[in-house]
């Protein structure tokens, strides 16, 4: 699978970026869930360990946020397409 390497609003040269804005921040024991709707409207669910010193750098609902993918673990899937009746 693949990773998302940063949530942030940085730049991240060499990365596939994609711009979001954080829906839910949901604490969840030994990991955090964190939902973010890109800008078509799709939502996508990020989690990460929920690691001691790691709350403050953790998005609030609202904030705007990039999310940086390494090409190699990028994978483009087509939108499916409807079926011919």
């Amino acid at each position: 699978g693949g990773n998302v390497r940063g949530l942030n609003t940085i730049d991240t040269p060499g990365l596939n970026t994609i711009d979001a804005d954080v829906i839910e921040i949901v604490y969840q024991g030994d990991s955090v869930r964190i939902d973010v709707r890109l800008a078509g409207g799709d939502v996508v669910t990020l989690r990460e360990l929920a690691r001691a010193g790691h709350a403050a750098r953790w998005p609030s609902s609202g904030d705007r946020v990039r999310l940086a993918l390494d090409p190699a673990d990028t994978l483009l899937v087509p939108a499916p397409t409807a079926p011919v009746p």
